[in-house]
């Protein structure tokens, strides 16, 4: 399986004497699978089908499914009712007589308003009934749009996966230069430590047990080798996650404990140039957070 973006776009039609079909399908970042429809209505009977179709390329995402229905003249039916529109004219005509108008714009208005009337004048065929091959028609239309958003959704999380990467090499880069700096700092800091306090105190005032007690403390407080190896095992379980789709969710929490590990590296560090490096490795992460939202 290859990763997947939630944002994508598909296309297709279907055309043929009597109808043109447009279906369009687009995605966009959600934590849940959330598909809505926007279709004619005498294609309610088909939407929970087409919504199924839509769960089994999708597990995440806003999707919005758009179907357009353009009916071509030959196929359009309509209805004029000579009776019911001489009935209605017959009455406008009377309440124009009792006013005393013969204004040839209140005849021509009249007339309009009773042909807006949908019992007087309809045009059927554009949603109200199947024409001959629409089911055919919307599937094959369907199908066509639902693959090119499908490989959209491919592409897209391909270039995604690879700049992610990218970045994580560059974190891992300054995860290295972090551990280039900060070994054997604990021992190199007690050293001096103990140096400043003999030359302060005489050794008859310092009990040895206790100073290297104190210090071996300190030194604890000060390490950060169990972040550092944390790390690279949060680093190396992101990689593998990335290869194993759908793994949005799973990178979004690897990339928390990555950040929660350099938040610890940096309250620890007692070095400026340790700091400059973390916050340099929590910009990209924070980058990278970015992008793995999109991500199904």
């Amino acid at each position: 399986m290859r990763p997947k973006s939630m944002t994508a776009f598909g296309s297709g039609s279907f055309e043929n004497k009597a109808l043109r079909l447009e279906v369009e399908i687009k995605g966009v970042n959600s934590r849940y699978l959330d598909v809505s429809f926007r279709i004619p209505r005498n294609y309610s009977c088909s939407e929970q089908s087409l919504r199924e179709r839509v769960g089994r390329v999708a597990s995440r995402g806003r999707i919005e499914v758009n179907v357009n229905k353009l009916v071509k003249n030959q196929a359009l039916k309509q209805t004029f009712e000579r009776p019911l529109f001489d009935y209605y004219f017959n009455i406008y005509r009377n309440l124009l007589r009792e006013k005393n108008s013969a204004d040839p714009q209140a005849v021509s208005k009249a007339i309009v308003e009773i042909l807006r009337k949908p019992e007087v004048f309809s045009t059927s065929g554009a949603s109200d009934e199947r024409l001959p091959g629409e089911e055919k028609g919307l599937q094959r239309a369907f199908s066509a749009a639902l693959k090119a958003f499908e490989q959209s959704a491919f592409l897209e999380g391909k270039k995604i996966t690879s700049d992610i990467l990218k970045r994580l090499k560059k974190t891992t880069a300054l995860r290295v230069k972090i551990e280039s700096i900060v070994v054997g700092q604990p021992d190199n800091l007690k050293a001096k430590l103990t140096a400043r306090l003999s030359g302060l105190i005489s050794n008859e005032m310092l009990d040895p047990a206790r100073l290297a007690t104190e210090l071996a403390l300190m030194a604890d407080r000060l390490d950060v080798t169990e972040e550092l190896v944390r790390l690279r095992s949060h680093e190396e379980l992101f990689v593998e996650t990335a290869h194993t789709p759908p793994c949005g969710r799973k990178l979004d929490f690897i990339l928390q404990e990555i950040l929660r590990e350099y938040n610890t590296i940096s309250s620890k560090a007692q070095c400026a140039r340790t700091q400059a490096l973390v916050i340099e490795a929590k910009a990209e992460i924070e980058k990278i957070r970015e992008q793995v939202q999109n991500i199904e």
